[in-house]
């Protein structure tokens, strides 16, 4: 039976070799999420009509 000092001394070797590498996967993570979250935003908001401006008859645009 391992004791709490036990996995301490295992867990500790391993963050050390991981957190290192921590910040590039959290901001893999980050980034992968901010794609696909714009994805789902082009999907929701689609393509939108022309805007065309009608004028009133006798009735210019001005400069």
């Amino acid at each position: 039976m391992s004791t709490i000092r036990d996995l301490g001394s295992k867990i500790k070797p391993f963050w050390e070799s991981v957190k290192e590498n921590l910040l590039l996967v959290v901001i893999i993570i980050l980034v992968a999420l901010f794609a696909f979250g714009l994805g789902r935003m082009s999907v929701i908001y689609g393509t939108k009509d022309e805007l065309r401006i009608v004028y009133p008859e006798g009735q210019q645009p001005s400069p």
